[in-house]
Order: C-alpha cells, then structure tokens, then sequence
C-alpha cells in the first residue's frame, strides 16, 4: 500500500491505482485504509475516496482527522449536508480527546458551511468554541478566521 502511495504523490497515477484495484477494503486494516483513500485522492478519485473515508468513520478505531477528511472530500464533492454531519461528529472526538487543533479547524469548516447554508444563529454557536483570532484555510475561499466569518455573518442581517 506504502508503494501505491508513492507512486501516486510521484504523480504516477495509473501505476498506483493499478496496485490497489482489486484490494477489498472489507480486509484491509484501518491505516492501510487510509493510504487507499489518500491514493483515490490523489488520482482524482474524490468519489472512491469519499467511500473510503466513510468505510473508515464507521470502525471502531476512528481516529481524529478521520471524520475531517471524509467531511472535506464531501465538500469538494458538493456533499455539504453530511458533511456537516461528519465535522459535528469531529469536533466531538476533538472534544474528547482535547486536541484543539482538530478542534479549531474543524469549527471553521462547520462554520463556514452552516454560513453558506444561512444558519446564522448554528454558525455563531459554533464559532463560540473558539478564540476570535482562530482560522484555517477553506477551498476555494482563502484563509478564513472567526473575525471573518462573524462578519459575513453580520453583514447578512
């Protein structure tokens, strides 16, 4: 899985998909089903990656960042309403574990999409949890922090 990887961050994309086409994910470990994901990524697969992640978010040994990366191939994928869903159940395992980095870029995310969705008031609950000064970058928007987001907020009522 490490070489398809490889190959796929090389840029050798048929090669690495050639390596993992008749994998079957029911049999593969957790971390092996991470590379797979990444691999699909990488060669433009946001679909089967998307599938992955979701295969990934429903075992037992999810991991922080699992949910956040399934949440973000669904963004690209015009999927925003599980996403939403996915970045929710992050920032509860962020929560848990109290890693506030997770934690922080997962809000803006949520944020941001509950914003373009137009709600406000779940928006500005969810931007509590952090500092005003907190941000992280968001495709296709730039870098976005709290400050930004509260005033696209503001400038919409």
């Amino acid at each position: 899985m490490q070489s398809a990887l490889k190959l796929a961050k090389s840029g050798a994309l048929e090669d690495a998909l050639s390596m993992v086409s008749s994998m079957k994910t029911d049999s593969q470990s957790t971390d092996d089903l991470r590379k797979l994901a990444l691999i699909y990524s990488y060669c433009g697969r946001e679909d089967d990656a998307e599938e992955v992640w979701a295969i990934i978010c429903a075992r037992d040994d999810v991991r922080i960042g699992d949910c956040f990366m399934l949440a973000s191939t669904q963004v690209g994928l015009g999927h925003s309403e599980e996403a939403i869903g996915n970045l929710r159940r992050e920032i509860a395992a962020s929560d848990n574990e109290r890693n506030l980095a997770y934690l922080s870029v997962s809000v803006i995310h949520l944020a941001f999409l509950l914003t373009n969705k137009g709600l406000k008031s779940e928006a500005i609950e969810v931007l509590n949890r952090v500092g005003d000064s907190e941000g992280t970058y968001i495709a296709g928007s730039g870098q976005l922090t709290k400050r930004d987001l509260l005033a696209k907020l503001d400038a919409t009522r």
